[in-house]
C-alpha cells in the first residue's frame, strides 16, 4: 500500500513536471516569436529612418539647385533692368514695351522659383522634424 502510494505520488510528480516542461516550452516559443517581431520592427524603423534621411538629402539638393537657379535668375533680371533703364534713357518707346514684357516674364519666373524654394524649405523642415521624432 505504501509502495502504491509512493508510485502514485511519483506519477503525479512526473505529470506535474511534464506539464511544467510543456509550459516552459510554450513560453520559450512565445518569447522567441516576440523577439523576432521586435527585431523586425527594429529593422523596419532603421529602413524608415534611412528613407527619411535620403528624402531630406534629395530635398537639400533640390533646394540648392533651386537657390542657384533663383540667384542666376535674379542676376539676369538685374542685367535686364539695367538694359531697360538704358533703353528708357534713349527713349526707345518700342523697345521699352518689349522690355516691359520681358521684365514681367522674368519677374514671374523669379516669383515661381521663390515659391518653389519656399516649398522646399518647408518640406525640408517637416522632414527634419519627422526625423527627430
Amino acid at each position: 500500500s505504501e509502495l502504491a502510494a509512493a508510485e502514485s505520488s511519483i506519477q503525479r510528480l512526473q505529470e506535474a513536471l511534464q506539464s511544467e516542461i510543456e509550459h516552459c516550452r510554450t513560453e520559450e516559443a512565445n518569447l522567441r516569436a516576440s523577439q523576432r517581431e521586435m527585431h523586425d520592427r527594429y529593422e523596419s524603423a532603421i529602413d524608415e529612418r534611412e528613407a527619411i534621411e535620403s528624402s531630406l538629402q534629395n530635398r537639400d539638393e533640390q533646394l540648392a539647385e533651386s537657390t542657384a537657379a533663383l540667384d542666376a535668375l535674379k542676376a539676369a533680371t538685374a542685367g535686364f533692368e539695367e538694359r531697360l533703364q538704358e533703353a528708357a534713357a534713349a527713349s526707345e518707346v518700342g523697345a521699352l514695351a518689349a522690355h516691359d514684357s520681358e521684365q514681367a516674364e522674368w519677374a514671374a519666373r523669379v516669383e515661381a522659383l521663390e515659391v518653389s524654394r519656399q516649398t522646399l524649405l518647408q518640406e525640408q523642415e517637416e522632414g527634419r522634424l519627422e526625423l527627430e521624432t
